[in-house]
């Protein structure tokens, strides 16, 4: 099941979608929770959220790389294409929790996220009615930023006074 997990993700990579699927399909009736076949099917479903987003089917995209998210919970593109996909689309509480989740996973992996991805988890934390998760996250967003983020710590600071002052309840 692990050698066809590899062959898998090299036919996705090179673009093969059907042939990555069918390797799948068949590594998976032997052992249907190899952790390897999971990645390679989330990111298969990833692929195909993308191509549907680029088709202008934004539906699609949505229930593609909800599928790819629950299939592989701990992909932080993906639960970061899913997170704007959502906010694209006006959904913030949907947006929200799959932005923090890319956000936890992003750190873990030591590879953090922009400050944007910070800020517009505070929006949609904001829009959504979770006014003080929004305060926490932007708290966070002026303690962790670096002086390349200076932009970004500038727009959190204003947003942070903001909604201090009850302007955004």
């Amino acid at each position: 099941a692990e050698l066809l997990a590899g062959r898998a993700q090299d036919a996705l990579r090179d673009g093969e979608l059907e042939r990555a699927t069918l390797l799948l399909d068949v590594a998976t009736e032997g052992e249907p929770q190899v952790r390897s076949i999971a990645k390679v099917r989330g990111a298969m479903l990833f692929a195909r959220a993308v191509d549907a987003m680029e088709a202008g089917d934004a539906d699609g995209a949505v229930e593609l790389a909800a599928q790819a998210s629950a299939v592989d919970p701990d992909d932080t593109v993906t639960l970061h294409f899913l997170g704007e996909l959502y906010y694209a689309r006006g959904e913030y509480s949907e947006a929200a929790p799959a932005l923090d989740r890319a956000l936890r996973n992003a750190r873990l992996d030591g590879e953090p996220l922009a400050i944007d991805v910070k800020l517009m988890l505070a929006e949609c934390q904001h829009l959504s009615g979770h006014v003080e998760d929004a305060v926490a996250t932007l708290e966070q967003c002026m303690r962790s930023t670096r002086p390349e983020d200076a932009a970004g710590r500038e727009r959190a600071a204003r947003y942070l006074a903001l909604l201090e002052n009850g302007d955004g309840r």
